[in-house]
């Protein structure tokens, strides 16, 4: 014969703050080597649970720089590389900049 279930006191519930949202800090600002693109999302929406109703304003502008900087990344990225398929890109990059790389540096500090 099975005892029946006794019930136990449970002890009382306590009354907890239900936790806030991180307050957002504005305006930010990020850098980025990656061209924006019209990726947008012009109306309100919820997608996979995600609700969006919160607008937001981006102003974009480009970062003047002097051009020994973007000659500097561009050898970077020259000696960095062992992937032949970047090789004529960054060549037609360097040329736009009016650099030209050198053949014996290609590839020079790629990881092993």
């Amino acid at each position: 014969m099975a005892t029946p279930h006794k019930r136990t006191k449970r002890a009382p519930h306590k009354r907890t703050k239900r936790a806030q949202p991180p307050r957002d800090t504005f305006p930010k600002v990020i850098e980025t080597f990656i061209e924006p693109s019209i990726y947008s999302q012009p109306e309100p929406n919820c997608i996979n649970s995600i609700v969006r109703v919160t607008l937001y304003r981006v102003t974009i502008e480009r970062v003047e720089e002097p051009i020994e900087v973007i000659h500097d990344r561009i050898r970077k990225l020259w000696r960095e590389s062992d992937n032949h398929h970047d090789w004529q890109p960054l060549r037609q990059a360097a040329a736009r900049y009016g650099l030209t790389l050198d053949p014996e540096e290609r590839g020079k500090d790629c990881p092993q």
